[in-house]
């Protein structure tokens, strides 16, 4: 699949280059570098113009491109530093030779300074071609975006091309506490403001849940494909190395062996795989 990365979250505690190189051998061309905070270790000086670079350089060497970054961050916070972190990250992605910066918007209580700093950011964007992917979250409560009628209102009111929605299929189940399936939550949806997709994809221990490969968990991903083209641009994240006890915040682990992540790569292409044929012939 040509529009298909794999999120680095995967390698999490491996070396960036480490991951390049295992995403490149199962025959995919595409990586999207995450920065996230409880699911890697990074710091605003880490999203350099410098570091990007150097990172769109250890993509090239192992045959990949940059799809997307995550460097997620709170848009809804008060004073200059929203606005300061946004423009880091639209420069550090620009600096990676990609174009879609993925991030949460924050708390819907938050909404009018959300929409403030994005605008007050969109002439940068626009001058590097970034477009801002606003990722729906996992856990938590309140959040401006939860889902696609949520997504939707965020960037319409915002009503900008580069202003999109990261829609993650596999937040949207959590986040609703397992009462909604992504192809629920899109069903006779307009989906045109959707620029990027997350494919993830969480298994149940009792009151547990834990992060597995795709297709061997609770989402309802052969739903989300009836109601999206697998032509949309995607990655698969795939975070084995958290947990969330009791369904809350997740927990980061130590980093997994390569063989086992690896492994766990392998099944999920093949499951996808799979998922995207038995749709496309039942549509």
């Amino acid at each position: 699949m040509d529009n298909l990365a794999v999120s680095t979250a995967l390698f999490d505690g491996h070396d960036m280059a480490v991951a390049f190189e295992e995403i490149a051998q199962v025959g995919l061309r595409k990586a999207e570098p995450a920065f996230i905070g409880g699911y890697s270790n990074f710091t605003e000086a880490t999203l350099s113009e410098d570091n990007g670079t150097q990172l769109a350089r250890q993509a090239r060497e192992a045959g990949l491109t940059i799809a997307a970054v995550s460097a997620h961050m709170d848009l809804g916070k008060s004073g200059d530093e929203p606005l300061e972190q946004l423009q880091r990250r639209i420069r550090f992605v620009s600096a990676c030779d990609s174009s879609v910066l993925i991030t949460n918007a924050g708390q819907a209580e938050d909404r009018d300074r959300i929409e403030a700093t994005i605008e007050a950011a969109l002439p940068l964007a626009e001058t590097l071609g970034v477009m801002l992917a606003l990722e729906n979250p996992g856990h938590g409560m309140g959040a401006a975006i939860s889902d696609i009628s949520s997504g939707k209102d965020l960037i319409g009111r915002l009503d900008h091309s580069l202003v999109r929605l990261n829609y993650d299929a596999g937040n949207v189940y959590t986040y609703s506490g397992a009462t909604l399936q992504p192809g629920q939550d899109l069903r006779g949806r307009d989906l045109t403001g959707i620029g990027y997709i997350h494919l993830k994809d969480i298994a149940a221990a009792g009151d547990d849940w834990s992060f597995c490969p795709l297709g061997d968990g609770l989402v309802d991903l052969a739903g989300l494909f009836k109601m999206i083209s697998s032509k949309f641009s995607m990655s698969l994240e795939l975070p084995l190395h958290l947990n969330r006890p009791g369904r809350g915040v997740p927990v980061r682990a130590a980093r997994l062996p390569i063989a086992h992540l690896r492994e766990a790569l392998t099944r999920s292409l093949y499951n996808l795989n799979s998922i995207i044929l038995k749709s496309e012939l039942d549509a």
